[in-house]
């Protein structure tokens, strides 16, 4: 529930499942979190909600290798870039499965 519910930039229910959901749950075909989902997406506000939590790990890693920082990287979303890049958890310089 969280995953979509991210993915499609529903805020508010997003706050309540934050107080029961996994923040880390993986989808189960692409290994995304529901924070490289929103980050891929442009969700700030909810970008913001995640890592205030901090329950998520910033850098986790998805099938190919993308962490939330490469798939906002990838769709340009310049907000978003700035938030993760704020947090000390985030390595600019992390590697996929092509290098």
């Amino acid at each position: 529930m969280l995953l979509f519910t991210a993915r499609e930039g529903y805020e508010d229910i997003v706050k309540l499942l934050l107080e029961i959901s996994d923040l880390d749950i993986k989808d189960r075909k692409s290994s995304q979190t529901p924070l490289s989902r929103v980050a891929g997406y442009g969700h700030e506000g909810i970008v913001k909600l995640l890592l205030k939590t901090g329950k998520v790990k910033a850098d986790s890693k998805d099938i190919v290798g993308w962490t939330p920082l490469s798939w906002v990287a990838g769709y340009r979303h310049e907000g978003v870039v700035k938030l993760l890049l704020k947090t000390s958890k985030v390595k600019a310089d992390s590697k996929d499965k092509d290098g």
